[in-house]
């Protein structure tokens, strides 16, 4: 199915990109291979959770360059894959799908090591079936109940704050512009607040920053991850274990950690959303 979101409420008309602004040339060089090793590895680590069989499907973007690689790995990792919607193409993060206009465009599909799995998930997925979509990919329940709650039926399109509000021990304060959450502990397994530039461990939005079912899951996760490479890992550990600023305000996000700002899109809510995390010395 395609997310349809009242862009008033949701979210500006704005191709979605990111962007990172470094804290300094310094920490670029030093910082930004490692950075785009990480990268890579939640996106590889997505496919071979279903390769190993520790999850029954994943979704998949596809452009047409990707076919032959995809055919190549779906041999080789006996798997299948259905195509379920064509999506327009863009740079960066996107928290729906977006219609594509005229002939350039991207594959949104499902695969699974069985066809009866890739089958389930298109059915669901024409239904509208979030419960079993999320079952389908491995979520937790709480999380995929927090789904429900507000990515569809609140249509928040970046849920991140209320799962920041979730927190055990988390600090919630209202001025007259602002809402601010403060936390004083995260699990790495269960935070978000970097997904937008691909530094995430498990692929679904947890309920908190601190879901024990999220971490549960992410076991499998880790493992995955490790085999495939320790150091970049590692590197995601530390990144994910760091202090932040999530800074949302007017449908731009700015993320601010102790080497880079990322700057992306998301939601439009009625006072600016603030998560910290820490303290930063920029």
């Amino acid at each position: 199915m395609i997310w349809v979101i009242d862009v008033n409420k949701a979210a500006l008309n704005i191709k979605p990109f990111t962007r990172k602004v470094w804290k300094s040339n310094k920490i670029k060089r030093e910082w930004e291979e490692k950075i785009n090793r990480i990268s890579r590895l939640y996106h590889e680590a997505e496919w071979n959770m279903v390769a190993r069989g520790n999850r029954d499907v994943c979704t998949v973007h596809m452009s047409k360059n990707d076919y032959d690689y995809l055919n190549k790995k779906l041999t080789e990792d006996e798997m299948f894959w259905y195509p379920l919607h064509k999506t327009a193409n863009y740079d960066g993060f996107s928290h729906t799908h977006i219609e594509p206009q005229g002939d350039e465009y991207n594959h949104y599909g499902v695969a699974g090591k069985t066809k009866e799995s890739v089958m389930k998930f298109k059915e669901a997925d024409e239904k509208g079936n979030h419960y079993k979509i999320g079952e389908l990919l491995g979520f937790p329940e709480c999380c995929q109940k927090f789904f429900q709650e507000y990515f569809v039926e609140k249509q928040d399109i970046d849920p991140i704050f209320p799962s920041a509000k979730n927190t055990d021990n988390s600090e919630y304060i209202q001025k007259q512009n602002k809402e601010i959450v403060v936390l004083k502990h995260t699990d790495f397994e269960a935070l978000q607040v970097l997904r937008y530039f691909g530094f995430r461990i498990t692929s679904h939005l947890p309920c908190s920053m601190d879901c024990e079912r999220t971490k549960e899951k992410a076991e499998l996760w880790k493992e995955t991850m490790k085999d495939m490479d320790l150091g970049a890992y590692n590197i995601l550990k530390e990144i994910l274990n760091m202090s932040f600023k999530w800074d949302a305000n007017n449908g731009i996000l700015e993320v601010t950690t102790p080497i880079f700002k990322g700057i992306t899109t998301t939601g439009i809510y009625d006072k600016r959303r603030i998560i910290k995390k820490g303290k930063l010395d920029w």
